[in-house]
Order: structure tokens, then sequence, then C-alpha cells
């Protein structure tokens, strides 16, 4: 099991920038198996997911090429809940990846994009530094 931070927030438009190969398919819940912490559900989160389907407001379940559950475990939790574990959903499913695959990736993106963060704030600090002179252990502008 992942902690939700761990596990990738996306939508289709994610999976399409990171080139995943994917299909769009319909999926029976008791088919499609959680991969989130039980301690990382929020009912206010799954209460609110019911809200949004009542105003027909719903994006499909995004889960592995086995059915394991990436990005949407409270829509999941509230059609099960409100539903039942044989309804039929919408799902995304990311073809020939695992979801120890999609952590790993999702992973090492998250540290490159600090790693750049991180160089551009440094590289920022410099800049600022140069045009800075230091006078009596003062900084003058």
């Amino acid at each position: 099991m992942y902690r939700r931070h761990q596990l990738p927030q996306w939508t289709i438009q994610d999976i399409i920038e990171h080139d995943f190969s994917y299909y769009f398919g319909i999926e029976s819940l008791s088919n499609l198996k959680p991969t989130q912490s039980k301690k990382d559900y929020d009912d206010a989160r799954v209460r609110r997911k019911l809200g949004q389907l009542q105003n027909g407001i719903f994006d499909p379940i995004i889960c592995d090429c086995d059915f394991h559950i990436i990005c949407g475990h409270h829509r999941h939790k509230m059609l099960k809940q409100f539903y039942s574990a044989h309804y039929h959903t919408p799902i995304i499913c990311l073809d020939g990846a695992t979801h120890d695959m999609v952590v790993s990736y999702y992973e090492s993106t998250e540290l490159h994009k600090q790693a750049q963060l991180d160089w551009m704030a440094e590289n920022r600090a410099v800049e600022d530094y140069d045009y800075m002179t230091l006078k009596n252990g003062k900084v003058v502008i």
C-alpha cells in the first residue's frame, strides 16, 4: 500500500504528457484493486466526489494493466459505498505499466522537478549576490 502523496494525482493530460500507452474502458468496481493506504481516505473528499457525480462531473479512474488503482481511490470508494461493488465505471488503463512502475516513475519525476527548482533558486541567489557589494560587512545595493 502507498500513501496518497506517493501516488500521482493525474488526469488524462498528465498521462499523455508522460507518454504512457493507455486505453479507455469500462470495468466493474469489484475488479479494481486499491493501492492507497486506508488511513489516507478522507470522508469529506468521498462526499465531495458524490456531489460532483450527481452534478455530472466524473473523471475516469486511472489504473495499471492489472487494474490496481493509481488515481481515483476516493471515486472508487464513493461508488462502492453509494452504489454497488458490481457497478461498472469508466477507467483509463495504463497499458503494460504496473502500479510499482508508475509510482517509481512519478517519484523520479517529482525529484527531478524539485532539483530544478533548487537549481533555479540557487542561481537566482547567485544572480542577486552578483549585483550587490559588501561594505563594512553590510550589503549595499
